[in-house]
């Protein structure tokens, strides 16, 4: 269905290209005219050395001779080129060629519009939470490229390295529409010459220069110091002065790093650039010379493009040290504050950018219970100067000090702008924060280039003033966090900053709302609210599903193809911008974009729960009844209706529900629906499970299957007890006790049967007075497992990680209401056991203890598995151990695939009654 919907689009926007380019699924094939051993990307894919060594139709033209690029007026458009290793190959120069305009011998785009730079690999061992949820497929450890660095001279490469090229093409605001040619000619050693040829397509539309929105970042001048010297110099020379010192070259490295984040719409400031107090730290003294020699050009606007944007007044809750003053609320203390904001107004008014001027007062969540007291000085020396939170305040009193505000992801919401005292500063208002994904899209070395992208579209579709980031230059040596956009490389003379690839795709993201801002300009207002809401669904606290904790997935498009198809739709209605439109035109339009809707959305089946009821609940019909709830998920921006229904029954199964009409279904809202099927026996798989479809008839008649499955056990009675010694030699293999095909959590994107790559199988007997369970996990490395010796789990986002473990949910009886009436059992391969009734997860599903079930394990490993023995006496759970039926659910942590996979599939997170599957525990014959 998916190929069928990317055919689909590409049909529609074919002609924009000069032709039709499918959407090719699995192996890519190599086109003509490019240089054999070389892959092309667009400028929306993160490459790593697990990528395909062919090229993405997306980047090429329709013929896949050359690669394609298109851009407005003042942009700057790229690709990526990726050359497989090679052990005679080693080093590499390249040559761009200018760029000349088809029938215009005279129109050139100059060689120098092209730069080029390495992608260098960053090794990345370990996943976060949210990464480990969105990926159809098991994550691999290994090296990432996304750190970039320019190329001024031949590039040397390892033997039989893979080197990725990231290529930047600038298109100067008087450049001529119409199309241009050029390439890149490659010299490889030894002896090998091949040209990359490049054709470029200029629209007849002009960015503005200034961004849309307000992207800002910080940085620490401190740690800059550190990575270049060593040291933190007292003194910092003023700028201009003759005499060069390395000092002066790490000021010029700070100063091209602040130039070369605004250029991509990132303005940065230094939290740690601040006054010089007099000896007693009570008085203030002509302090801006080390301010002034590290930025002070760069805030000044005059002939300077890239000026930054905005600057903090350098007071917080730890500067200046209270401690002189005895309290916060001394006299003395609040009078030193407003010389500082007195002092700090005075010496920018001089520059003329007092209006950038801002407090952060709280630099940190922590400081935040000394929010309001700093706040209310800066108030009062300054009424005028914007303040910012990063957390919506506890009193809501608070609420008068706070004109900026970037709360935490899973916090934000459109209604706290309402919230906010007002101000006529331009830096006023509410910023998105990316911390914390799926509510908000990541910028990270593991974020695709729909991620970071659809986090500047959300500014625009929550109507957010921009995006505050935390520290954008990662430390060297480091794991890269969220925010990384610049890294620190090499040491001493060798030392630079370098630029990541997720600020190139922050920098498309910057274009993408400038032409939004083009279509709105000539009154396509409605257009854009319609792909706004195709391509980010939500985020912020409306990604909270049952709980504001538990996260939905699924809230932007992240396939890099469907983000390079809709921008050249931008681009071409850009062009159009400041002509009339006739009516006929403005319904071709929308006329258009409804079918790149219905292309790329659909009424989603986001989650399956069943609930099987044996005859002797049933009753009458004497057959066991097998209730399904579907949960639909409508991703279009419209209301839809669908038709619902069962497929692909087991022979035996009678449906109790026919075609099943769905109407009314609200946009990006969700609607469950209920379905059922009788059967006469339970054809139960070698993995535990009754397989079945849900059929849906999607608008536009459009026919989906979703496979699915009724999640079923039955505990047979063990004839002779299995020893608890983690050998499975003395246990009995009868059918329907065996549980498999373990899938993967979450899985945005996600494939028709995302099962995960090390398998699991789960044993399940039964005696009189025990329960029996037995754990085959497969792993590569058995002797080599990853687990701590504690009785506990860390958990990020609900989900436990980091170590190896597998997991036991009981519900005896089925009649738990919440996680907290849930027994959850978790096993590590050091034979550690956690047992508890509810589960104690980060952050908490509700009340959970510690309750010993007496249970008992053995572990053991093979060559090619580790294995866990498991007996739970009946009587731990009390009377509910006698009951019949129970729910379970069996999960695993598999740490060298970085996968979290459960028996019964979860969508959001693994510990919720409806995530159970069916445990029968008939009472075993007496003797």
């Amino acid at each position: 269905m998916k190929s069928r919907r990317a055919i689909l689009l590409c049909l529609l926007l074919g002609a924009l290209m000069g032709g039709c380019q499918p959407l090719m699924l699995g192996t890519r094939p190599q086109p003509k005219g490019l240089p054999s051993g070389v892959a092309v990307f667009t400028g929306s894919e993160r490459l790593s050395e697990f990528s395909p060594a062919t090229s993405d139709p997306s980047a090429l033209t329709p013929k896949r001779e050359a690669v394609f690029l298109s851009s407005a007026r003042n942009e700057t458009t790229a690709f990526q080129a990726l050359f497989s290793a090679n052990r005679s190959q080693t080093r590499y120069t390249f040559t761009p060629s200018e760029l000349q305009m088809d029938g215009g011998l005279e129109t050139t785009l100059p060689a120098s519009a092209i730069t080029l730079y390495r992608e260098l690999p960053v090794q990345i061992d370990s996943f976060p939470a949210w990464q480990i949820r969105q990926t159809a497929a098991a994550l691999r450890a290994g090296k990432w490229f996304d750190k970039l660095s320019a190329i001024d001279g031949p590039v040397h490469v390892a033997t039989d390295n893979r080197l990725a090229i990231w290529c930047d093409v600038r298109v100067p605001a008087s450049a001529k529409a119409g199309i241009y040619r050029g390439s890149i000619r490659v010299d490889m050693r030894p002896g090998k010459t091949v040209y990359l040829p490049i054709r470029l397509r200029v629209w007849a539309a002009t960015l503005p220069a200034t961004p849309t929105i307000l992207c800002l970042g910080q940085f620490d001048h401190a740690q800059l110091f550190r990575h270049f010297l060593g040291r933190v110099p007292t003194a910092i020379p003023a700028a201009g002065t003759l005499r060069r010192s390395d000092i002066h070259a790490v000021r010029d490295a700070i100063q091209a790093f602040c130039r070369t984040a605004k250029s991509h719409g990132l303005s940065v400031f230094d939290q740690g650039l601040r006054p010089k107090l007099a000896p007693d730290k009570t008085t203030l003294s002509a302090t801006f010379d080390r301010f002034d020699a590290l930025v002070g050009p760069l805030l000044t606007p005059k002939n300077d493009p890239h000026a930054l944007m905005a600057w903090p007044v350098s007071v917080t809750t730890t500067w200046p040290d209270v401690k002189p003053f005895g309290s916060a609320a001394a006299p003395g203390y609040a009078k030193a504050m407003g010389a500082i904001v007195r002092a700090s107004n005075r010496h920018f008014h001089l520059a003329g950018i007092q209006d950038r001027l801002f407090a952060f007062p709280a630099p940190t969540p922590a400081d935040q219970t000394n929010f309001a007291s700093l706040a209310s000085h800066l108030q009062a020396a300054d009424r005028d100067l914007p303040i910012l939170s990063l957390t919506p305040p506890a009193d809501a009193t608070h609420w008068k000090y706070i004109h900026m505000l970037a709360p935490p992801a899973e916090q934000f919401s459109p209604q706290l702008a309402t919230r906010l005292a007002p101000s006529i500063s331009p830096l006023a208002g509410l910023y998105l924060r990316p911390s914390n994904p799926p509510f908000l899209p990541p910028i990270h070395p593991l974020a695709q280039g729909g991620d970071v992208r659809a986090l500047c579209w959300f500014t625009k579709k929550y109507n957010a003033r921009g995006i505050l980031l935390g520290n954008v230059v990662a430390p060297p040596a480091a794991t890269p966090q969220l925010d990384t956009l610049f890294y620190l490389d090499g040491h001493g003379a060798t030392a630079r900053i370098c630029p990541s690839v997720s600020l190139k795709f922050l920098r498309t993201g910057m274009a993408d709302l400038a032409y939004l801002r083009l279509l709105e300009r000539s009154k396509r207002a409605d257009l854009v609210r319609s792909i706004l809401n195709t391509m980010t669904r939500f985020a912020g606290s409306a990604a909270a599903s049952a709980t504001p904790h538990v996260p939905r997935l699924g809230g932007w498009v992240r396939r890099a193809a469907l983000w390079q198809r809709i921008r050249l739709v931008l681009a071409e209605s850009a062009t159009k911008t400041g002509k009339p439109q006739t009516p006929q035109q403005h319904q071709a339009d929308l006329k258009l974009w409804r079918q790149i809707c219905d292309a790329l959305c659909e009424i989603d089946v986001e989650q399956v729960h069943t609930r099987i009821l044996p005859a002797t609940v049933n009753s009458p019909s004497k057959a066991t009844r097998v209730e399904v709830a579907v949960t639909l998920f409508n991703q279009y921006p419209t209301e839809q209706a669908c038709l619902l229904s069962l497929a692909n029954l087991p022979k035996s199964a009678r449906p109790l529900s026919k075609n099943t009409p769905v109407s009314n279904i609200a946009p990006l809202e969700r609607r469950t629906v209920h379905l059922a099927f009788e059967l006469d026996t339970l054809p139960i798989t070698s993995e535990g499970k009754i397989p079945f479809g849900i059929q849906l008839q999607q608008p536009l008649g459009k026919t989906t299957v979703h496979a699915t499955s009724a999640a079923v056990l039955i505990a047979k009675t063990a004839h002779r007890k299995p020893t608890i010694d983690g050998k499975l030699n003395d246990w009995l293999a009868v059918p329907a006790n065996t549980a498999g095909g373990f899938v993967l959590l979450g899985n945005r994107g996600r494939t028709a049967r995302p099962q995960a790559q090390n398998a699991t199988t789960v044993q399940v007997l039964q005696d009189q007075t025990h329960l029996y369970f037995a754990f085959r996990c497969n792993h590569p490395t058995p002797n080599h497992l990853r687990h701590k010796p504690t009785n506990r789990l860390h958990y990020q986002q609900l989900l436990a990680v980091g170590e190896e473990c597998v997991e036991l949910l009981l519900d005896p009886g089925c009649d738990a209401k919440a996680p907290e009436d849930l027994y959850h059992i978790a096993i590590k391969p050091s034979g550690v056991v956690l047992e508890e009734l509810g589960i104690g997860t980060t952050p908490p599903l509700g009340r959970h203890r510690r309750l010993p079930l007496s249970s008992t394990v053995a572990i053991s490993r093979t060559p090619t598995a580790w294995i866990a023995e498991l007996r739970i006496p009946k009587s731990a759970f009390g009377v509910d151990g006698k009951q019949t039926r129970w729910g379970i659910n069996l999960m695993r942590h598999c740490t060298p695939s970085h996968e979290a996979s459960s028996w019964v599939r979860a969508t959001h997170h693994l510990y919720h009654p409806t995530n159970l599957g069916t445990l029968f525990v008939f009472p075993p014959p007496k003797r």
